[in-house]
Parts: C-alpha cells; structure tokens; sequence
C-alpha cells in the first residue's frame, strides 16, 4: 500500500513538474505551456517530434508579465524551420516592451498573437509605464504581426499609447466583447497625441467583434494608429459613429458594419459619417472613370444567425419610410453604400425607392467591381440591376421630406432582447435558484425530521411513508448536489459576475459527474417517488392487485431506492461520455475557419464549406482517449460548427 502511494505522488510530481504539454486538438497538435519557459527535454528533443505544433498556448498558472522569457517559444518555432509563430495568452499582468526590441528584426518570421482572460497593461521591465511618451530607438524596430487578437475577458487597465505601437505592421488587430452597457464597462480608447509625431504604424484592419453599445469616436479611432488602415470591421452593436472620424484616414477603402444594429445606426446618425467620407472631393458624372481608386464601400453584412434573414433583408434595411436618411447620399464623391444579406437564390428581392435611390450608380460600381475592396460581394449579389425598373417618383419624394417631421417605426432590436434573456439568466441562475433550493431544503428536513420521530398522517399507512420519507431524502440530496452550480455558470459573455473557478476541471467534471449525471438519476427518482405515492394513494379509493402495487407494499425502502438508482443510472450513463470541458479558450482555427468558443457544449455543427454533422464523444474522468478518428458517410443538414473539444471522438457526416 506504502508502495502505491509513492507511485501515486511521483506520478503527480512529476505530471505537474512538467511545464508544457504537446496536445492534439480538433484543430491539430499544439503546444501548451503553464510557464514562458518550455522543458529542456523539448527544445533538445528530435525536432520530428514537434514538426506538426503550430502554436503555443501559454496557460500562465499565475499572473505574469510577458516579457523576454517569449523569446523560448518564438526559437523553438524556428527551430521547426517555422515562418510564422501563433501564440495564445492568458492570466497576463501586460507587457514589457523590452520584449519587442530583443524580437530578431527579419520579415522572414511573422507573429500572430492572441490574448485572453487577461489585463492589458505596459512596463518597462517590471516598473508599470503611466505616461505616454516615446519608448523604441528611433529606426531601430521592425516588427510585423500577422493577427492581434484581444480576445474574451480581458481587461484595459489605461489608455493605449500610439508610441508604444510605433513600428509595427499589423495584418488585422481585433478587439472582442468592448462593451458599453448599464451592466459591463469595459472599452478601449488610445491616448491623443499631437499630429506633429510622426509615427510608423501600418495596421492593415480594425476589427471590433461582439461589442454592445458601443460609440465610434476618437478615442477608438485614433489617427496616428489608424491613418494607414484600410478596413474596418465592426460586429455588435454600434450605437453611433462620430461624423468626421473616418474623413481624415486617406486609406481607408472599406467600411462594414452588423447587419442587425444598422438601421438604428444609420437613423441615429442620419448618415452624417457616411457624408464625410472623400468630403473635399467633387466630380461629376463624366469623370467617375478616373476615380475609381478613391471609392469608399460601406457594406452592410450578415455574419451570424441566419435564421434571422427574413427580418434583416434589403426590404426591412430600407424601407421607404427612411427615404429622406439618404436625400443628400454623396453620389458624386466615390461612395458606395450596399448590403450583403445572404439572399437565398429561390427568394424574390423587394427592392425598396429608398433602396432604389442609394442604387442610382450601382451599374457604374458594377462594372469596375473589381477595383473596389471586396467589389465581388455587391457583383454578386447585385449582378444584372437595373435601376430603370423603378416607378419611384423621386422628385416628389424629394419635396416631402422633411427631417424635423420624421418619426421613425419600432422594430426589433434585437441587442435589448438578448440583454433582457441575459439578465433574467443571470437572475434566475444566481438568485431565484438559490432562494428556492434553501426554500426547499428547510422544507424537506422538516418532513424527514418528522419522519425519523414516527410521526404520521391516520389516513396514511407506512407503504405510504417510504415514499415520503425517499422523497425527502432524495430532495435533500438533489438541492445539496446542485447548490455549487453557480461556480460553473456565466450568463455574460464579457465575464461579469462569473467565477473564477470556473475553467478549473475539477469543478467542471464535478459539473458533469455529480451536477449533471447524479442530479438527473435524482430528479427522476424523486418523480418515480411521487407515482409510487400516488399510486398508493390512490389504493385509499379503489383497491389494485398489479404486481408493481405488491411489490411496493412487500419491500423495503433500501430496495425501492437500489431498484430506481440502477435503473436510471444505467440509463444515464451515456451521458458521462457527451460532454466538453471548458477550459477558457476562446477560439481554436480549423484551416482558414474560425471555431468561436462558447460557454455551453454543442454537440453538433458544420464547415462553413461542406455539410456535415459532428457528434462529439468524450470522457474526462474516465479517460476515453480516442482521437480523431472521423467516418466519412453522407449527410444533407447544415448545422453551427462553433464548438471545442478537448478529446474526442468524432463521427463527421460530410458530402
């Protein structure tokens, strides 16, 4: 015995010695570290081994500043002969920009970063920087960043500071979860500096994903960062964009915004930004051939929720009653205002006047598509528009408008929806639930303390009260189970009011084994228990001779209780195999497709380019290590594909 728990602690010892692990996940092998510091038996080890890692997940144990230490992992990635690195963070304390004067300064290596779960924060070394000043040697840093990714659950301690971004060529920067509410705070904005600085900052796109209620100002978009950016991207609710915030980015070549907040936007704003856009130039309609590299397309897109799309088409985007927004659209300054909302091929498109009017230079854009950002989406969904099919009379339409008359129609707002079912989650999860278990605990010690003192109801015989008294006890048991719930529940998706326990896997399969799969056998059991009383109950009235009626009144509490157990928990067991363990990732990728994390398991999903269904099969307790393993057979469903799996057992429906 002494024997086997020196085994057990050795084993452990050294499991937690280890400071990183090479995993094989759904979207390949990764390496994932507790520490900046990678084993000497894997930087030393045959590289064949560790051919296959394509990123570093840093899972810090404790807070840390990321520092020089990443310079381990960036040679371990050239030691792969690698020429980009992916790295992911989380639980960091910020940066110490120390870090990107020792990166080597070569355009063979390129670094895509994603941050999560953490505080974002400079230092100089250890000491925290609280002014925004000049950090790098003039001229002496290059560093070109693929992906930024500010990711979930991170939090902006101060301002961003241009100086420290100096430098730097950055293919996409993102920020996720900004958000602006009565209930979460948690934006970013840059400190301003004066224009005169001149600063090197090429970032290619801004995109900012998922965000609520959020304003588009000057603090997001600052010059000095943004005066080389082409794209902007913005997901979520926008509650307004600043007027001539974009008119001085002489870059900028494409503009898209959420289908589902855009015509909130756009009537709150009243298309004051879109009017600014290329304000100083002016052409006429015989010149629009020399201008085609000043064209601004503003896109207004479909990303999610499909099911949505017959509330969220062109009709409802535009209706008529929003003619006058549009009356001074700037046709004659190269901006091209469009909509992708997925129309299904067999559905007949409504095209509004309203529509119709913005429409009025579609034919041009049409046939220089090509010299547009991302021209193909209107090509293709507009191909063949003719805009002499109208019978709108415009010139009238003109003379009615009238902007201080203007009283707009409710619609849907689907961010006040969704923030109403988040709140009476979060209500129901962490308030509701716990008042009514403690309710019902005190109930059902009171009847089970009544029952171990014998005392009884006359018209009650002691059959009668095996069921009472195996209901209060299985009540009991199912409210004490289930009262540590909370620990594994998070309504916000910004991670308000969440635990921290919460990504730990003991507290997660403590969820999955004893919550979910324990609590299911006793739910059940407790209704069995109010058929077994009723059913005798009943026998007060009118007399039964089943053999299950026998068969309660001549056994004993234990075995009705086994009986019931065995029966369910055989019957739930399956269960204990179809689950996923969250463990704070917050996006794995899959070839060029992108797998979001989610708080709850799916069990199904789909590529965004085949068809197929995923049925995901694992166990963390008891160790179903089968990886991997896919069978091809055919499948017509197309489902959501945003799920993440730590190991598995796929069986993929593709065609």
């Amino acid at each position: 015995m002494a024997n086997l728990m020196l085994l057990i602690l050795f084993y452990l010892f050294v499991v937690e010695s280890e400071v990183c692990k090479k995993e094989n996940r759904l979207n390949g092998y990764q390496l994932v570290c507790k520490n900046f510091e990678i084993d000497k038996k894997i930087l030393t080890s045959n590289k064949t081994d560790y051919k296959q890692i394509g990123k570093i997940y840093y899972r810090l144990s404790e807070e840390r500043i990321l520092n020089e230490d990443l310079l381990i992992g960036i040679n371990f990635f050239k030691s792969l002969k690698k020429k980009d690195s992916n790295f992911y963070f989380k639980n960091l304390l910020g940066f110490d920009l120390n870090l990107f004067n020792k990166i080597e300064r070569n355009n063979s290596m390129l670094y895509s970063f994603f941050i999560y779960n953490s505080k974002i924060d400079f230092y100089n070394r250890t000491a925290r920087l609280s002014t925004c000043i000049p950090f790098y040697p003039e001229n002496k840093l290059n560093l070109n960043i693929i992906s930024l990714y500010f990711l979930n659950f991170n939090k902006f301690i101060s301002k961003l500071c241009p100086f420290y971004f100096d430098n730097f060529e950055i293919d996409e920067l993102n920020f996720n979860y900004l958000a602006d509410s009565f209930y979460s705070k948690n934006k970013v904005s840059f400190t301003k500096i004066n224009e005169s600085n001149k600063l090197n900052i090429q970032v290619e796109t801004l995109s900012i994903g998922s965000c609520e209620n959020l304003d588009i100002n000057s603090d997001i978009i600052n010059f000095q960062m943004f005066k080389s950016t082409s794209e902007f991207r913005f997901y979520g609710k926008i509650k307004n964009i600043e007027s001539n915030i974009f008119s001085a980015l002489t870059s900028l070549k494409f503009i898209m915004i959420d289908i589902y907040y855009s015509r909130q936007l756009l009537q709150n704003s009243q298309i004051r930004w879109i009017k600014s856009l290329n304000e100083n130039l002016q052409i006429n309609d015989s010149q629009f051939e020399n201008f085609t590299d000043h064209i601004k397309f503003v896109l207004i897109s479909q990303k999610f929720y499909t099911e949505f799309y017959y509330k969220k088409d062109l009709y409802h985007l535009f209706p008529d009653e929003d003619f006058c927004i549009y009356r001074d659209f700037p046709f004659n300054k190269m901006v091209l205002l469009s909509i992708n909302d997925n129309t299904p091929n067999n559905y007949k498109i409504k095209y509004t006047c309203t529509f119709l009017w913005i429409a009025q230079n579609y034919s041009f854009y049409l046939k220089h598509f090509k010299k547009i950002a991302h021209g193909i989406i209107l090509y293709r969904n507009f191909k063949g528009f003719n805009i002499s099919e109208s019978d709108c009379n415009f010139t009238k339409r003109l003379e009615n408008c009238n902007f201080k008359a203007i009283n707009y129609n409710e619609y849907f707002d689907l961010n006040f929806w969704k923030n109403l079912i988040i709140i009476l989650d979060f209500v129901t999860s962490f308030v509701l639930i716990p008042l009514m278990s403690a309710l019902c605990f005190l109930l059902n010690l009171f009847i089970f303390i009544m029952c171990l003192k014998g005392k009884k109801l006359k018209y009650l015989n002691n059959k009668a009260y095996k069921f009472v008294f195996i209901y209060s006890v299985l009540s009991l048991a199912y409210v004490l189970i289930g009262l540590p719930r909370f620990l594994n529940d998070c309504s916000f998706k910004t991670g308000l009011f969440c635990s921290s326990v919460k990504f730990n896997t003991i507290i997660q399969d403590y969820k999955i084994v004893v919550t979910d799969f324990t609590n299911r056998i006793l739910k059940t059991a407790i209704n069995l228990s109010l058929i077994g009383y009723s059913t005798l109950r009943l026998n007060l009235f009118c007399e039964s001779s089943s053999k299950l009626t026998k068969y309660i009144y001549n056994s004993s509490i234990g075995n009705i209780s086994f009986v019931i157990l065995a029966i369910l928990g055989t019957i739930c067991l399956p269960k204990l195999y179809i689950h996923q363990i969250n463990t704070g990732e917050p996006e794995s990728r899959v070839g060029n497709r992108k797998v979001p994390y989610r708080y709850r398991s799916e069990i199904f999903g789909s590529k965004s380019n085949k068809k197929y269904r995923t049925f995901s099969i694992r166990s963390e307790m008891f160790s179903l290590h089968v990886e991997n393993y896919r069978i091809q057979i055919k499948c017509s469903n197309k489902l959501n594909d945003n799920f993440y799996q730590k190991k598995y057992l796929i069986f993929c429906l593709s065609n």
